[in-house]
């Protein structure tokens, strides 16, 4: 085990790594495409190694014993799990509110179509082609905003200091 009043930032890592991804996500992992992760993902890294520095700085005054594997949990309890549950949760309301106006947008734009296609006397692949066409239409106009908010959520999630290890959480 780590030395843990020496180096309590590295302690705090390998127990975040060990909270957050899986056991058989790492087994499907050589360490060559570890290192390989972690080189093409200096940046992340960098956001997740000063985020861990900072909760370390927590653990300073602990000393190596029992109260050490206590506190470690308590940071991992109080700090991590709800900065990771809050970016979540952001991501899953872009998502909600953005799909939901979609999906009514979608409805409105389809609405006017089909009733003219079934009044007109349209068979259904003529009303599926015209309303496919006023989706279409409607993303390009008014969906433009929502597709943008999931993007925005999407890409600050992939910014947070956790991201880089929730990445390897993946079934790839």
């Amino acid at each position: 085990m780590l030395t843990q009043v020496a180096v309590p930032y590295q302690t705090l890592a390998v127990s975040i790594v060990d909270h957050l991804v899986p056991q058989r996500a790492l087994d499907r992992r050589t360490v060559k495409e570890i290192i390989k992760y972690r080189r093409e993902n200096k940046d992340l890294f960098s956001k997740f190694y000063e985020r861990v520095r900072s909760l370390a700085s927590e653990l300073q005054s602990v000393s190596p014993s029992a109260d050490y594997a206590v506190q470690l949990q308590k940071l991992l309890s109080n700090k991590v799990t709800p900065e990771i549950t809050k970016g979540q949760e952001a991501l899953r309301a872009a998502y909600e509110e953005s799909f939901g106006k979609l999906g009514l947008k979608a409805a409105a734009a389809i609405a006017p179509s089909l009733t003219a296609g079934v009044f007109g006397g349209l068979d259904p692949l003529q009303i599926l082609g015209i309303s496919a066409a006023a989706v279409t239409t409607m993303l390009g106009t008014k969906g433009v905003d929502d597709i943008v908010k999931i993007w925005t959520a999407k890409r600050e999630a992939g910014r947070a200091p956790f991201a880089y290890v929730l990445n390897l959480q993946r079934e790839d």
